[in-house]
């Protein structure tokens, strides 16, 4: 592939300034790392071969570029495609991105805003089957690509045995809500009957709206929520080697998520596969990506749709170590058979083809 793009001027829109956010380097920069691909920070004024947008990137603007036969790829990972108007958060994105400069032009529906990247895109990427029959309408060179994990994996659990205190795992951005209020009550049926630790790996300090107002703390959020139990549960500065460290220690992981909303809900099973991917035993909520993954994996029993399931998939990991072990080692096999980073490799290989051939 590298020499297919060679001589070409490449220019990518990142999700940070120095590549670190995981939309950026558990996709396009992991790949062009890979494959060997020089690219550059995309600036709209210069004239590009191809450009690769991430979600990020000021759409009122690359949604006009027009220069020559400059192809475009739009990573639309998040499923902004099911924005709710119900959602007063979906609502005012467009909104809140044009007063916050993020966006150079209002674009108040910001699910048109998406829609019509799509239109001038060649190619666009999205992460569950749902993203991408939405998309299609728009843009029919639609490609299903995941994040490529390896990059923050370390270690792989070997062990099952608990201790006298059972070790539970939530990872993710801060920003993006920690479903605390869901997590208690998930949990309530262990905290009853066992010694618990809930290990949250995630930004201590964070801010609530587009990284820069409503400056949070997570651990006065624990305590909020969760009362005097907060004094089991811990907050851990995110980076892969606490993530590795602590998932291979932990029992088992959870991924609790409102089915309620949108937007939550249209989320891919990245965060599963992250720790599948460390054979750590991992309880979800029912979405339809995270659903489709445990069926995959004959572990239906692992989505829950409501809070009985959730206290009756908990209650049989935690106290049955042969379940425990069988579910660590299945996750493992379906990450690496179905999921594989050269699988992820070869889609993006794909992409590339698609709109240079």
């Amino acid at each position: 592939m590298k020499n297919f793009l060679r001589g070409l001027r490449i220019g990518y829109y990142p999700g940070s300034l120095d590549f670190s956010a995981p939309s950026d380097r558990r996709r396009f920069v992991r790949y062009a790392n890979k494959r060997g691909i020089d690219f550059e920070f995309a600036d709209f004024n210069k004239k590009y071969d191809i450009v690769i947008l991430n979600q990020r990137a000021d759409l009122s603007v690359w949604s006009c570029y027009r220069f020559g036969k400059t192809k475009i790829i739009y990573d639309a990972i998040d499923s902004y495609i099911f924005s709710d108007k119900s959602d007063w958060k979906s609502s005012l994105r467009g909104t809140s991105k044009f007063l916050t400069r993020q966006s150079c032009y209002w674009q108040p529906n910001y699910k048109k805003a998406v829609e019509l990247m799509c239109c001038r895109a060649d190619a666009v990427i999205c992460s569950t089957k749902e993203q991408q029959q939405a998309i299609k309408p728009f843009c029919l060179n639609t490609h299903l690509i995941l994040d490529m994990h390896d990059g923050d994996i370390g270690v792989v659990k070997k062990s099952y045995e608990t201790g006298d205190t059972v070790h539970i795992v939530w990872e993710g951005l801060a920003s993006s809500g920690i479903p605390m209020a869901l997590m208690k009550d998930a949990l309530a049926c262990i905290f009853a009957r066992r010694k618990v630790a809930l290990h949250l790996i995630t930004d201590p300090i964070y801010y609530r709206y587009h990284n820069k107002f409503l400056r949070c703390n997570t651990v006065d959020e624990v305590v909020r929520y969760f009362g005097a139990l907060s004094s089991n549960v811990f907050v851990h500065q995110w980076n892969s080697f606490v993530l590795s460290q602590l998932a291979v220690a932990a029992d088992l992981a959870i991924i609790p998520i409102n089915l309620d909303n949108l937007f939550s809900a249209g989320k891919p099973e990245n965060k599963l596969l992250l720790f599948w991917r460390m054979a750590l035993p991992t309880v979800v909520s029912a979405t339809s990506a995270y659903s489709h993954a445990m069926m995959l994996a004959g572990l239906d029993l692992l989505a829950c749709a409501d809070i009985s399931s959730w206290h009756h998939a908990l209650d049989k990991l935690v106290n049955d170590i042969e379940y425990r072990t069988a579910v660590g080692r299945t996750g493992l096999r379906v990450a690496q058979t179905y999921y594989s980073e050269e699988q992820m490799m070869a889609r993006w290989d794909c992409v590339f083809s698609s709109i240079l051939s």
